[in-house]
């Protein structure tokens, strides 16, 4: 049978390059940097990226997800590496189906 629209999905290869692709990640490192160049507490830096990336808040479950990846991903970096959480924490919503598709 047919359908009227077509099912919103995607194939490994997609979340694959954004994974790895090197203009993803330098996209990332932009917005990374971009968003170290302000003295903006990590709350109002999460709630930025959500309203640029989605054109809304993050609800408080995201907000406290996001504050558990980043130290997570702090941890994993080293704490003098703030430029690369913030990095892998935008290359994160890149990945987002939100991000990814429009509604």
């Amino acid at each position: 049978s047919t359908l009227g629209r077509r099912d919103a999905t995607n194939v490994p290869g997609q979340s694959l390059a954004l994974l790895n692709d090197p203009f993803v990640i330098e996209q990332a490192e932009r917005w990374a940097d971009d968003l170290l160049k302000t003295d903006e507490p990590a709350d109002a830096r999460v709630r930025r990226m959500f309203e640029q990336a989605f054109g809304r808040p993050p609800s408080e479950q995201e907000t406290a997800a996001s504050h558990a990846y980043l130290a997570d991903i702090a941890r994993e970096h080293g704490r003098d590496q703030e430029p690369l959480v913030w990095r892998d924490f935008a290359q994160s919503l890149f990945n987002l189906k939100e991000f990814i598709y429009v509604r």
